[in-house]
């Protein structure tokens, strides 16, 4: 299945940094060596133990980016439950690299985090990100990316009064909506297999939830130090078909905070999609089809009867002529009945072991052609997946360095019934993945999978 990447900024509200006020924005002015981060030297630091940064994602490979210098310290990545700890300190100084990278992992969501681990005794305090990438699967490769400025009928701002288009030179088209009341919301129709829209933060933004469909709302922070425009302030792929809708709301926690909003991006579901035949181009429509294939079995079935009769009057030669009587044909057995839950009982929904009458256990051969339930086996949607293993001496072969241009983030799914089942499917015969912290290596570059602007 074609694959893509997806970054985020250390900036972005979907990293969940905790606790509160233990992570601070990393300073070009204290930091002589700030430029040697990504984004014009954007990242964000702590030196508290404990201190924590959590990701949710879908995916099957996850990267978390940030440098490795002389005065950082031991940290550990909890990657769905699974705990491993790893060393920052470098002699000589490397940014932009890899402090954790897992790939091989099942097609379904994750969570990770990675936590400062340093001791109360050690000059070696520092922990930082600089960004995160990960890999997610899409449909098919002919997915294109669709652009859906702030002002289009999509979108719908309540109350209208409450919202205002500042102008700036940072926005994707140079105004935006932005709202300082509380609970003004902004909802988003669309039809699509992902969505994400983007918006600005800074010092006067607000915390904010986002509920997709009749999923439940979830809260992000947009609070952060420093304006940063062009931020991924929610993403969702996986999506079911049909029509959508997003609904994000201002949540402001003091006087004069607000929710600004500058675009989204919705990415159809390329030939993925069901189509109808085109009629218009010479092929035959299916009611035409229909017709010829009734015309033939009327035709065989007459050449049938004709030979019928011909075989028994060959013999009655004296006979001038033969009367064939009318009568009904028989029913066709190719008719076809649609299965409806009303027309079946509930025994005959089970599976024949525990249907009325069934032997039981203990009564069937070894052999027994009664199946088991493959799903009363499975615990959880993760099922018992194998540890990853970390093997900062035998790295992968290293991978040509390349940071997707296209900007994404937070990979939430809400759960439905299909998407358990994808877990399921991929748990069963997994391999472990692997977790190279000491890599030179970025992920795989996926361009024959990136979506068209």
């Amino acid at each position: 299945m074609p694959r893509v990447n997806h970054t985020i900024d250390d900036r972005s509200p979907l990293i969940r940094y905790a606790p509160a006020g233990t992570w601070s924005l990393g300073s070009r002015t204290l930091d002589p060596l700030a430029s040697r981060y990504s984004n014009n030297g954007t990242f964000t630091l702590c030196t508290t133990a404990g201190a924590s940064a959590t990701f949710t994602f879908n995916g099957t490979g996850i990267w978390i980016h940030g440098a490795r210098r002389n005065n950082h310290g031991p940290y550990e990545i909890n990657l769905d439950n699974d705990v491993k700890r790893f060393d920052g300190f470098q002699a000589v100084e490397d940014f932009t690299t890899p402090l954790f990278s897992a790939d091989n992992l099942f097609n379904g969501l994750h969570t990770i985090s990675i936590t400062n681990r340093r001791d109360t005794s050690d000059a070696r305090p520092y922990l930082d990100i600089d960004f995160i990438t990960w890999t997610a699967e899409v449909q098919n490769a002919s997915a294109s990316q669709v652009v859906i400025p702030h002002t289009a009928g999509a979108f719908q701002y309540e109350p209208a009064s409450a919202w205002n288009q500042p102008v700036s030179a940072g926005f994707n088209s140079t105004t935006a909506h932005f709202t300082t009341t509380t609970n003004a919301e902004a909802s988003l129709t669309f039809t699509g297999s992902a969505i994400s829209v983007f918006g600005a933060v800074s010092g006067t933004t607000a915390p904010y939830s986002v509920q997709l469909d009749n999923q439940p709302a979830q809260n992000f922070d947009g609070r952060v130090n420093e304006y940063t425009p062009q931020t991924m302030l929610y993403f969702a792929d996986n999506l079911g078909p049909g029509s959508h809708t997003l609904k994000l709301v201002n949540l402001p926690a003091a006087e004069g905070q607000g929710l600004l909003l500058d675009y989204a991006l919705v990415v159809d579901g390329g030939s993925e999609t069901p189509t109808t035949a085109d009629t218009s181009s010479g092929g035959m429509s299916s009611g035409v089809i229909a017709g010829i294939a009734v015309g033939a079995v009327a035709l065989l079935a007459s050449f049938v009867v004709a030979f019928f009769f011909w075989r028994k009057t060959a013999g009655r030669s004296k006979r001038a002529s033969m009367v064939i009587e009318d009568r009904p044909l028989p029913p066709s057995s190719l008719v076809y009945t649609p299965f409806t839950m009303g027309s079946t009982t509930q025994s005959e929904l089970l599976p024949p072991s525990e249907r009325p009458g069934a032997p039981s256990a203990s009564e069937r051969p070894s052999n027994s052609i009664y199946p088991r339930s493959s799903m009363s086996q499975v615990s959880s949607a993760g099922g018992s997946r194998p540890p990853y293993t970390a093997n900062p001496s035998e790295p992968d072969s290293p991978r040509e360095r390349s940071y997707p241009a296209s900007v994404s983030t937070h990979a939430y799914h809400p759960p439905d019934s299909k998407r358990s089942m994808v877990q399921l499917s991929h748990t069963a015969d997994q391999t472990p993945y692997s977790a190279v912290p000491d890599m030179e290596e970025s992920p795989p570059s996926y361009d024959h999978a990136s979506y068209r602007q």
